[in-house]
């Protein structure tokens, strides 16, 4: 049983509201679940899932895992547009992440969790994802962890293992810095890859996987992962 797997009520309208940090902020809140929104530099209306539970609620998920039912083995175009529901494992699409995260300072949070029970989170500032085609992801420093190690950060820069500011990489568009071959096509799922050996959170989701890991916390396969940001301001 998953500790935070979702419950989605009908989808709530949130008019003005550019994201779950404008939800809670003009009081629309009806608790967790899915919304409808206008991201700031669009006219278009989109659903995407809030939590209004964690730490004071107002988050935006763009990724959540915990059962392998929704594949994330998927094409570029795939991870640029979303997939999965919102109802279950999902992942929001770097399009829609892109416009959100421009909007103004975001906090990152991502949660996981292992098969026996062991949580933990990461909290970073200054979140970001760039324009297309590269969608890199961009992060300041970590503020607030828990469970955590503090080697493998976010933040890091200087490091094979580096997330910060790279690319994004699918089996069928090579971003990644490793020479020999694609990260992604190599290791399954769509991530941030650098040299290949550092956090994959869209890795392959198997009962023995070591592909869908998350290094600050263990090097192992997790049961659990949701990523979602909210605005710092």
């Amino acid at each position: 049983m998953c500790n935070r797997c979702p419950t989605v009520p009908q989808t709530t309208p949130a008019a003005m509201a550019d994201d779950c940090s404008d939800v809670l902020r003009l009081g629309l809140s009806r608790g967790s679940g899915v919304y409808r929104n206008t991201p700031w530099n669009t006219h278009r209306k989109v659903e995407v899932y809030c939590d209004m539970d964690t730490e004071g609620g107002g988050w935006t998920v763009f990724q959540r895992r915990w059962n392998g039912s929704v594949d994330f083995n998927r094409s570029f175009a795939d991870y640029e547009g979303g997939f999965g529901s919102l109802s279950g494992e999902f992942w929001m699409g770097l399009g829609l992440l892109h416009t959100m995260t421009s909007r103004a300072n975001m906090t990152l949070r991502v949660d996981v969790s292992l098969r026996d029970g062991t949580t933990g989170f990461d909290e970073y500032s200054g979140f970001s994802i760039s324009q297309p085609q590269r969608y890199n992801f961009n992060v300041d420093r970590r503020i607030n962890s828990r469970g955590m190690s503090g080697s493998y950060l976010l933040s890091e820069t200087a490091t094979r293992y580096s997330t910060n500011h790279q690319p994004f990489t699918t089996y069928d568009k090579d971003q990644d810095n490793w020479q020999i071959f694609n990260c992604a096509k190599a290791f399954g799922g769509g991530w941030w890859f650098n040299k290949c050996v550092g956090n994959n959170l869209n890795g392959p989701y198997t009962n023995n996987s070591v592909e869908f890991f998350y290094k600050s916390f263990k090097v192992e396969g997790l049961k659990t992962s949701s990523m979602m940001f909210r605005s710092s301001n």
